[in-house]
């Protein structure tokens, strides 16, 4: 079986970074076609091809260069495919699902939706009442309780006891997803 990327995969395990230059250069063009064919609808291109990078350096520090199985070239191609296909089953998942309708703004009714900057400034009284008035009108899902809770977590709405326990644990779950996306889009603004 004959290799031609197998000396660059060595020259990768042991640490020469032209050999990743040589890998990018072959492989590039796998990367841009599963994702053309598979992925485009579910990532961003720029952020498949990183996903790629990390996936290649994966692949050559797990090849078994002593007695392959396939060629290198398969073996990263094979393992795109597989990558692709746990991001397509992880937008599928009942979790992402519920978190994708429970956290995207109702668009049913574009008039009511209104958006919150996110450049407050917390310490004037003024942006503060003008933010607290557009959570006030925010619309974070079709659930009732949902759009409470939230509301309440960021101090819109006063709290009230609740009596039983399921409650109190949808309230939990509220706001750990609650965190989780405000964390996420943190970081995607800092990103920026």
């Amino acid at each position: 079986m004959g290799d031609r990327l197998l000396p660059a995969v060595r020259a990768a395990k042991r640490g020469h970074d032209v050999a990743y230059t040589v890998l990018i250069n072959h492989l590039r063009p796998a990367i841009y076609d599963i994702h053309r064919r598979k992925v485009f609808s579910h990532i961003r291109e720029d952020d498949w091809y990183s996903e790629g990078l990390e996936l290649l350096m994966r692949c050559v520090r797990r090849y078994n260069i002593i007695a392959p199985t396939a060629r290198f070239s398969t073996y990263f191609i094979q393992s795109l495919h597989n990558r692709a296909t746990d991001i397509i089953r992880q937008q599928h998942t009942k979790k992402q699902v519920f978190l994708n309708a429970a956290l995207a703004p109702d668009t049913q009714n574009q008039e009511d939706v209104h958006l919150v900057e996110i450049s407050t400034n917390t310490f004037n009284p003024e942006k503060l009442l003008l933010l607290r008035d557009s959570l006030d009108r925010l619309q974070f899902s079709n659930s009732q309780r949902f759009r409470e809770t939230v509301q309440r977590l960021l101090g819109v709405q006063d709290w009230v006891e609740h009596d039983n326990l399921k409650a109190k644990r949808q309230v939990e779950q509220f706001q750990y997803r609650l965190k989780k996306q405000l964390k996420q889009l943190v970081n995607e603004v800092a990103e920026d």
